[in-house]
């Protein structure tokens, strides 16, 4: 008579977490401006609300703003 052992082993993977999309939505309570023209914030608001535009320094990098720059230069070249 003979004796016939069977092991069973199990692999157990661990998969990483679905990746999710960040997408922003409205909301109403964050506001830009929320205290009228009057108000000084003392930031880049002011300068947009003084003005009507406002320069962001190190928003775009250096290499890429002259880029954009000789596409601007060439347009205007070429009209």
């Amino acid at each position: 008579m003979s004796t016939t052992t069977t092991t069973i082993t199990s692999a157990t993977t661990t998969l990483p977490p679905p990746v999710v999309e960040y997408i922003p939505t409205a909301n109403p309570t964050h506001k830009l401006f929320t205290r009228g023209k009057d108000h000084k914030y003392g930031d880049f608001r002011d300068d947009l609300v003084r003005d009507g535009y406002a320069v962001v320094k190190g928003a775009i990098p250096r290499d890429r703003a002259d880029k954009y720059a000789d596409y601007f230069y060439k347009f205007l070249e070429d009209l």
